[in-house]
């Protein structure tokens, strides 16, 4: 009588499972790309819309303002006149926020995990720096409150930023209200993200 073929399923077993893991490998990281690079749009699309990005990137001939009421968030701030503060920190963001290429394979669980880098709250900080010389930076100084509202004074076309300056004197009653912003909006991100 022949003898019937033997089939040693730990050596097939072995044999399948490398292309399986890189076919899937491949989807997953596909995948995930496409996940993370919606993710980092609706995040980059959610930062320069957000009022305190609207504001400070319409720069000093705005006139009126819903957070420091007469003048702007970027005269107020005292932005350099010209300068780009919203463009230059949505170029940082969106270079500095990215997705490993390979995933890991945990073959306990049957996942794929992907590393992505998203810039810290500190390497915010170091990107955003007050624009007359303190260590704050305004990107965050926004949500705790900055000091002297009471003696910013609207003038179109003085002072550094070219949208009013601080008068020595206090000339409003107005108190800054601090409003929600970076840190938020990394909040958003790494939930979006996990």
């Amino acid at each position: 009588m022949p003898q019937q073929p033997q089939i040693n399923f730990v050596v097939l077993n072995d044999i399948l499972q490398a292309p399986i893991e890189k076919a899937c490998g491949q989807r997953a990281t596909a995948i995930a790309k496409e996940k993370f690079e919606r993710v980092k749009e609706d995040f980059l699309e959610a930062f320069i819309l957000h009022p305190v990005s609207q504001e400070i990137a319409a720069g000093e001939d705005l006139p009126t303002s819903d957070i420091v009421g007469s003048g702007n968030l970027f005269g107020f701030i005292g932005f350099e006149e010209g300068s780009h503060p919203i463009e230059d920190l949505y170029a940082y963001l969106k270079d500095n926020i990215e997705m490993a290429d390979i995933g890991t394979y945990d073959r306990t669980s049957k996942i794929y995990n992907f590393y992505v880098q998203i810039p810290s709250k500190e390497d915010i900080k170091t990107q955003t720096p007050m624009p007359w010389g303190t260590a704050r930076s305004w990107a965050f100084a926004i949500e705790s409150g900055i000091s002297g509202l009471n003696q910013y004074l609207f003038r179109q076309g003085y002072g550094r930023s070219g949208g009013g300056f601080e008068a020595k004197v206090q000339v409003r009653t107005a108190t800054y209200q601090p409003q929600k912003y970076m840190s938020d909006l990394l909040n958003f991100l790494e939930k979006s993200l996990s």
